[in-house]
């Protein structure tokens, strides 16, 4: 087993045993001591801020304030409020809009014309390829009427 080494140091230091004491006789009476003490300093300077002290009437003896205007009056320059730009836009994409739907139409009136034109064609095919047949007309019961008299 390998040999530790003591420290001799440690041994010889050694804490040492302190009383201690909780309660002091004047903590108390010193608190309110300084208590007392900070209240009536700032009590002084309360009061001390609400004394009036008059300052030496100089504006009296001034002339008074007079603004000065400015040699050049400001210019008032053209402004475009975003509404009316807007505004614009929004015409012009109405517009854009409009052409759109009636070139939709357009393109659709087409569609249905060449549609109809092509059943036309190939109604009048059919009625070509077809041989009209004449039908006959169906024999009936007659019908006795009785007078109501």
């Amino acid at each position: 087993m390998p040999g530790f080494e003591v420290d001799k140091n440690l041994s010889k230091q050694t804490t040492t045993i302190k009383e201690f004491n909780i309660s002091k006789p004047n903590a108390y009476h010193d608190k309110l001591r300084k208590i007392d003490e900070t209240l009536e300093k700032e009590n002084l300077e309360l009061q001390k801020k609400r004394e009036f002290k008059a300052q030496y009437p100089h504006v009296i003896f001034e002339e008074p304030f007079v603004p000065e205007r400015p040699s050049r009056f400001c210019k008032i320059e053209e402004f475009n409020l975003h509404s009316e730009k807007r505004g614009v836009d929004r015409k012009i994409f109405d517009e854009d809009l409009e052409q759109l739907r009636l070139e939709r139409e357009k393109a659709m009136e087409e569609c249905e014309k060449k549609q109809k034109e092509i059943e036309a064609k190939e109604i009048a095919e059919l009625r070509k390829k077809t041989v009209h047949k004449a039908n006959k007309i169906g024999e009936y019961k007659k019908q006795e009427y009785q007078d109501i008299s």
